[in-house]
């Protein structure tokens, strides 16, 4: 499967969100300890990594990797707010704020960006710092 550009990535989520052909009901299908996205054809984990991690991670099972910024931001949900205090479906069960990205922050930076999936957002923060991985592929 070719990866998504990000502005690729961006106009289908404009369209699914707008006409609500991808709505919490049926983009997502979980089996096993996976998350299958129908709009995005990814495969997410279906549970964190079970400790913090600094950047970049190898925490991921050898057939997952890191995702990508444009990856993460692809399972936030405006639609939902953060009233339960995250910004995703239900489904992916998030418990904490903020998700490593595999993206640098600038060339030979030390900051990677981040998803936080509080508010929908995206920073970047130093490669130093712990937080949580959610593996896709």
């Amino acid at each position: 499967m070719r990866p998504l550009r990000l502005a690729s990535l961006l106009c289908i989520l404009a369209v699914s969100t707008r006409a609500g052909s991808a709505t919490t009901d049926n983009r997502f299908t979980k089996s096993g300890g996976e998350i299958t996205d129908k709009v995005t054809g990814l495969v997410w984990l279906a549970a964190d990594t079970s400790a913090a991690v600094t950047w970049p991670s190898r925490a991921c099972p050898a057939t997952y990797r890191v995702p990508k910024a444009a990856e993460l931001v692809s399972i936030v949900d405006y639609r939902i707010g953060a009233s339960n205090g995250v910004t995703a479906d239900p489904i992916f069960n998030l418990v904490y704020a903020a998700y490593w990205s595999n993206d640098q922050a600038g060339a030979g930076a030390s900051n990677a960006w981040v998803v936080d999936f509080s508010g929908g957002g995206t920073s970047s923060t130093t490669q130093s710092s712990t937080l949580h991985l959610r593996c896709v592929r």
